[in-house]
């Protein structure tokens, strides 16, 4: 079970996203808690939008169908958090919105210490490092637009499925056992696992013959730094130098 992450346009190149993101968020406090009318519960943390008017401050909401809230807590069900800018207050629906940029679902994940430290971290230090170690705790299933998508590995194991566009995905030391669904190969699906952040692979020969089963005809393609993993679906180890004759590494 993991946390699901749904990129949209606005945070297709999520690395970018979440970067501007952090520099966008002024407010700093323990957010706020909102028991909507006979609906939803939200928890939310941002600078409001003034008459009408965007403001482009960065801000997140926290919803779910009944839990609680006291400051740097959260008891019961939550459904989503949404990373998103220009929070605003409805008054006819009793609900805070905003411009949804990253939704996280939570139906195939559990509340932890490391989700009440997420919070906290976001709303009282303006930081996501919080929200990272919670990724890294649960896990992610992240699914990419139908366009050209950055797509970010998490500290814990991760599946991608970039769907259609030049998809790269991003890996740093530590990155735990991930899959990738649906790497593509072709003109206008041309997708890249970007590695320039694993330390222990040093070029491509070193990826080809010390971190690939290359040798391999029949097992999945897997790629290794000793101590975690991608594994590519849909091709065995074999096809491991035509990809990167063909470009689709960088170290």
């Amino acid at each position: 079970m993991a946390l699901t992450i749904t990129y949209s346009e606005a945070s297709s190149n999520l690395p970018a996203y979440l970067d501007n993101w952090i520099d966008n968020f002024e407010y700093r406090g323990t957010g706020n808690f909102n028991a909507v009318k006979n609906t939803t519960d939200q928890w939310y943390a941002g600078t409001r939008i003034v008459g009408g008017v965007d403001n482009d401050k960065s801000s997140v909401i926290v919803s779910g169908d009944d839990f609680s809230y006291t400051p740097g807590v959260i008891d019961g069900t939550v459904t989503n958090l949404t990373l998103g800018s220009n929070l605003a207050y409805v008054a006819p629906t009793d609900l805070w919105v905003q411009d949804a940029g990253l939704s996280i679902g939570f139906s195939g994940a559990t509340l932890t210490p490391a989700f009440d430290a997420a919070i906290t971290d976001l709303s009282q230090n303006g930081s996501l490092n919080g929200l990272y170690g919670y990724f890294a705790e649960q896990g992610t299933v992240q699914t990419g637009t139908a366009g050209d998508d950055v797509m970010l590995s998490f500290g814990g194991n991760d599946s991608f499925t970039g769907g259609l566009g030049n998809d790269t995905l991003v890996f740093a030391d530590g990155w735990a056992n991930d899959v990738v669904l649906d790497f593509y190969a072709a003109a206008g699906d041309f997708d890249v696992l970007d590695l320039q952040g694993v330390t222990n692979i040093s070029n491509y020969v070193d990826l080809f013959f010390n971190h690939s089963n290359w040798w391999d005809q029949s097992n999945v393609l897997t790629i290794t730094d000793g101590a975690n993993s991608i594994q590519l679906d849909g091709y065995v180890g074999t096809d491991m130098l035509g990809l990167i004759l063909d470009g689709h590494f960088t170290v």
